[in-house]
């Protein structure tokens, strides 16, 4: 079965490392917003959301850069 990013925005901190890391690896550039991950927050509530972009080849990268289980692996059912 393929790999799968399963997301807990409710974990996230907001340190961007999955970005920053996606980037680096598949774009050469440490730029956020060329990564296939990006989390975007809310100053109001202090939460953050996570949205896997469209490309992202689930290498994984980002949930082993997750300090707090944001991001965790799964398996898809099809």
């Amino acid at each position: 079965m393929p790999n799968e990013i399963r997301v807990y925005p409710e974990l996230c901190c907001g340190c961007m490392l999955c970005s920053v890391t996606c980037s680096a690896l598949h774009q050469k550039a440490f730029c956020p917003s060329a990564a296939y991950i990006s989390v975007r927050g809310d100053a109001h509530d202090a939460h953050f959301s996570i949205t896997i972009e469209q490309g992202c080849d689930m290498c994984l990268a980002c949930v082993k850069i997750c300090p707090t289980g944001a991001l965790q692996r799964g398996e898809s059912d099809g």
